[in-house]
Parts: structure tokens; sequence; C-alpha cells
């Protein structure tokens, strides 16, 4: 399986710094920016794992391995149920660092630059997303329906948002 926690370093430290160059702090409400994508990542990887109503040992092992913070499936039921995150709503749901992304694209490409990236930041955070996804589900070696399908119709309103919003 591939080693999503590199590619999550290089957009994390990439977001960082074209943030500070571009003035868009205050958008982030006084995080990083690679914190608040990390949060974001680590948010929707509990999502998928408790998709199909039980979240394995191997799962939350993966998200150590991607996140490097160890959880339980007890501290991941208790965090969804802290933070509210419930699957009808969060299929629904844009994180904010994907918004941010966009909108760093949109004005780098006002401003005639191009991400650091070998993608626009958009792409690559959608990528992370994705690579989370499959890496998070593929953890206990059995893919469920209800969590491809939980992976899907995210990823599909990310994509759909990106498009939707990139200028």
């Amino acid at each position: 399986m591939k080693d999503y926690s590199d590619m999550i370093r290089s957009v994390s430290k990439a977001m960082d710094k074209t943030v500070k160059q571009l003035g868009t702090e205050s958008h982030f409400w006084g995080m990083k920016p690679s914190e608040l994508f990390v949060m974001d990542l680590m948010t929707y990887a509990m999502h998928l794992t408790a998709a199909d109503g039980k979240i394995q040992r191997e799962e939350t092992e993966q998200m150590a391995d991607l996140f490097g913070i160890e959880y339980t499936p007890m501290d991941i039921r208790q965090y969804m149920e802290h933070q509210k995150v419930r699957f009808a709503e969060y299929q629904n749901h844009v994180p904010i660092s994907v918004k941010e992304a966009v909108i760093m694209d949109n004005l780098l490409k006002e401003q005639g630059r191009i991400s650091p990236l070998e993608k626009s930041f958009a792409d690559m955070i959608y990528e992370s997303f994705e690579g989370v996804g499959d890496s998070v589900i593929m953890a206990d070696w059995v893919e469920r329906g209800n969590e491809r399908q939980a992976k899907e119709a995210f990823l599909g309103r990310l994509k759909a948002y990106i498009e939707e919003n990139r200028k």
C-alpha cells in the first residue's frame, strides 16, 4: 500500500508557505493550513472507519501510521459524537481545507503564479483524500461496500466542488 504520509507532509508544507505568501492566513482561524488539512483528513478517515458500523483495530493502526496519532475505536466513536459527524450530512460536507485550496489556486492563477506542487493545491488535496480513503478502507484487507460507497460519495462531492469553483 502506498505511503500517503509523505504526500500529506509535502502538501501541508507547501500550503503553509503559500498561504503566508498570499496573505490569506486569516482564513484559517488562527490555525496553520497544514493543521486544518490534517484535521480534515483525520475526520474523513474516521468517517470511513465507522461507515460499516464497526471500527477495526487495523483501521485505527493505519490512521496512526498516516497521522502519527493513535486512537482506539472508542476514541473515534467519541470524537465523531462530539463533532456530530453523521454519515448523511458528512457526504455533502466540503472540508475547509478543500475550499481554501481552491481559493489559493484561484489567487495564484490571478497573480500569474503556479502552485509549488506538481499539480494544483485542490488536485493534490483531492488525491490525498482519495489515498487516505483507500488506505483506511483496505487496512483490514476487506473492502466493504458501504465503506466504498461512503468514499465515492464524499470524493464525488469534493470533485464537483472543485470543478464548480475553480477559475
